[in-house]
């Protein structure tokens, strides 16, 4: 967290800039809410329920759809994050624990968090930061979301079902505990480089995607025929290692090696993307890995790097042209 901390320090550098992006993720789900709020069918008429208990108070409807209304209310997300957030909470439970109350309601203990809910909401929305884990820059951000409203939900999972399986009982609103908050805001932004432990796995996974897509861009460049004749070419030197197609096949291949450039690019992006984690040892296994003979097939990437994405063009091609004669 403290890398999390000095890396946003220049956008938070003071308790007024924390109150300006908590207010910011609050304004974030009032407008997500606005653009697909929740909603009951009566009839055949879609009933649209308002942001505000106040709005909503004031509609009328029977007893049974306020029910409906509410467990709808309870299942929005983003209606749920902004409940959590909000002082009052006019959907808590009456029952609930761990909660602030005073002649206005209750609230959850979100207030002491503050600070920390307002950078990790911009860690799980900096568009500029890089993903990992398989996680998108949406991805992310809807996790962020979802995690804030779990917590302000936390005890209203507190029964399981016939199968012992934990359910939302799709009442009041019944928060985590303080000390829970903590635990359930550390775990709450997923994807972001900062907040993951760099592996050696994941070095070789970072390498995979960068020359899975460069060979992918140079396969693109070559049209059906081409690309058919260099699967037969590389297929038959496989086979049967004949040495007069080596000359042949590597002239075809040396234009999907990866430039010197290119490859300084992508290690400088890595080090920007994964900040204190990224070493020397782990620029010099890159390096290792990108290293090319003078002559011959190992001084062919597509060869040397080719269970990193080359194999697969030619298994699909292969694969189509079965298909095709068919």
């Amino acid at each position: 967290m403290q890398q999390v901390q000095n890396y946003y320090k220049h956008i938070l550098p003071n308790a007024a800039a924390y109150i300006h992006y908590f207010n910011e993720l609050r304004a974030t789900l009032e407008s997500r809410y606005q653009k697909n709020p929740a909603s009951i069918k009566h009839g055949t008429e879609i009933i649209l329920l308002p942001l505000h208990y106040d709005d909503f108070d004031e509609l009328i409807m029977s007893h049974d759809n306020k029910q409906l209304a509410l467990q709808a209310y309870h299942k929005h997300i983003d209606h749920t994050a902004l409940r959590y957030l909000s002082k009052p909470n006019r959907w808590m439970a009456a029952n609930a624990k761990f909660v602030q109350r005073s002649n206005i309601g209750a609230w959850s203990t979100f207030e002491e968090y503050i600070p920390l809910i307002a950078l990790l909401y911009l860690a799980a929305n900096d568009r500029e930061m890089p993903t990992c884990d398989g996680y998108t820059l949406d991805s992310r951000f809807e996790h962020f979301i979802y995690a804030l409203a779990l917590i302000g939900r936390a005890h209203n999972w507190d029964q399981t079902n016939e199968y012992g399986a934990e359910y939302d009982n799709l009442q009041g609103d019944k928060p985590s505990c303080f000390s829970g908050v903590l635990r359930r805001l550390m775990q709450s932004v997923l994807g972001h480089p900062l907040l993951c432990i760099l592996t050696p796995e994941m070095v070789d996974a970072e390498l995979r995607d960068f020359v899975r897509e460069h060979f992918y861009k140079c396969w693109e460049q070559l049209d059906t025929e081409q690309q058919q004749n260099l699967t037969i070419t590389y297929d038959l030197y496989i086979e049967k290692l004949q040495p007069e197609l080596e000359q042949s096949l590597c002239a075809v291949l040396l234009s999907f090696n990866i430039p010197n450039t290119q490859q300084e690019v992508f290690l400088n992006h890595m080090q920007r993307k994964w900040n204190e984690q990224w070493s020397e040892f782990d620029t010099q296994r890159i390096r290792q890995r990108l290293h090319l003979a003078k002559d011959g097939l190992e001084a062919c990437h597509a060869h040397t790097l080719g269970a990193l994405g080359f194999s697969e063009l030619l298994e699909k091609t292969t694969t189509d042209q079965s298909l095709s004669m068919q």
